[in-house]
């Protein structure tokens, strides 16, 4: 939700007037003698845009790698120099092996052995 939430604006379906508060048109609502309502026309939200929650339930691996320790700078910056300095361009005629690629974890074991 934003810092400045924008007003809901509320208009009668029949007479077209616009409020800020929902409830009963006033001008269009026919009452009775007692000042009961007898046909109620209710007022319609124009700026809802309505929206449902959608809750992903977190699994074992989410919990595992949440907790899981993260490289730090360094190690991320050398890895970025690793997979920089192995990688070449492929032209049309290069074929790639699998030699030339190293793993991730191969990657995250040359960093931590330095």
């Amino acid at each position: 939700m934003s810092l400045m939430a924008q007003l809901a604006s509320w208009e009668c379906p029949q007479c077209g007037v616009k409020t800020h508060y929902k409830g009963l048109c006033r001008e269009c609502t026919e009452y009775d003698d007692t000042g009961i309502p007898v046909k109620p026309v209710y007022r319609v939200r124009l700026n809802h845009t309505p929206t449902t929650h959608q809750h992903k339930t977190p699994t074992k691996t989410d919990f595992v790698n949440a907790r899981r320790r993260q490289p730090s700078k360094k190690q991320l910056e050398k890895m970025k120099e690793m997979l920089n300095a192995t990688s070449r361009r492929v032209d049309g005629e290069g074929e790639d092996s699998e030699e030339d690629f190293m793993s991730v974890g191969e990657i995250i074991a040359k960093v931590e052995e330095e």
